[in-house]
């Protein structure tokens, strides 16, 4: 009887350490759920962050091209009003020295 005894002592020893298995994988199985939620949720809030992070450096590198970009128009427009002055200038010398020149001509002839 005592093998008998101990048999069914080594069995229930086997029965307990396979339902201790079975718990510790479900365990393990809900732990890798969960790990697998948290870090699909922090991949989703990593490519939200460089999201924003992308489109800030866009402004800004928008921002300074346009910042550049008005420098250079301005400093085209300064340009394009002094040689619309000298152009002027040129013109009003130009049609009095044409008109002078129209008056000899008329008064001579």
């Amino acid at each position: 009887m005592s093998q008998i005894s101990e048999v069914e002592s080594i069995l229930n020893k086997l029965n307990t350490l396979e339902s201790d298995i079975e718990k510790i994988s479900t365990l393990t199985e809900e732990l890798r759920k969960k790990l697998s939620l948290f870090v699909d949720k922090e991949i989703d809030n990593m490519r939200l962050e460089l999201l924003e992070k992308a489109r800030k450096e866009a402004d800004n590198i928008i921002n300074k091209a346009r910042n550049e970009a008005e420098g250079e128009s301005n400093k085209i427009l300064l340009d394009a009003e002094r040689n619309i002055a000298i152009i002027e200038n040129n013109v009003t010398k130009s049609f009095n020295t044409a008109v002078e020149i129209a008056l000899k001509r008329i008064l001579k002839g």
